[in-house]
């Protein structure tokens, strides 16, 4: 079993133009996982064509079937897509076992990321995901990394 990647791998992937079409992002950092949705949304599609090519949907909420047709499709007047599966954990397994196939002949055009608080990575949905090295895990910051995060971030946005 690979290990979960961290989120400053997946923003390297980025910078390097080499993104997954497909990763679970989970655990407790909220906060971190949030920048780094923004991140994506600001590196991979830009402003003028994020009405047609970002879609946030919602487990529970959406069927499997109606993701999975957004993410066959093709971006318009963008590169990519990106749809954001928020409260991945509301699915039931019938529901998230319908997404397995999908893994293994993703579209290309697409990064597809599921969101979730609670994960079982002894059901097919999360393992699966897991083997394919897309999973993510966000951690809460330790004491001694706040800080130098909170520098960077400031930094990022423009304050001293």
């Amino acid at each position: 079993m690979p290990d979960d990647r961290s989120p400053e791998e997946v923003l390297k992937s980025l910078q390097k133009g080499r993104l997954a079409p497909v990763y679970l992002f989970y655990g407790p950092g909220e906060f971190r996982m949030e920048k780094v949705l923004d991140q994506l949304k600001a590196s991979l599609i830009p402003e003028g064509a994020r009405e047609l090519n970002l879609e946030i949907l919602y487990g529970g909420e959406t069927e499997p079937e109606r993701i999975l047709e957004h993410a066959r499709s093709l971006p318009f007047l963008a590169e990519r897509r990106l749809i954001a599966v928020r409260r991945t954990e509301s699915f039931s397994a019938e529901a998230l076992s319908k997404f397995v196939p999908y893994f293994h002949d993703p579209s290309l055009s697409t990064c597809l990321i599921f969101v979730t608080s609670k994960t079982d990575f002894n059901k097919p949905f999360y393992k699966t995901l897991r083997s394919l090295g897309w999973a993510v895990k966000f951690e809460e910051l330790k004491d001694q990394e706040v800080i130098p995060w909170l520098v960077k971030t400031a930094s990022e946005m423009g304050f001293k």
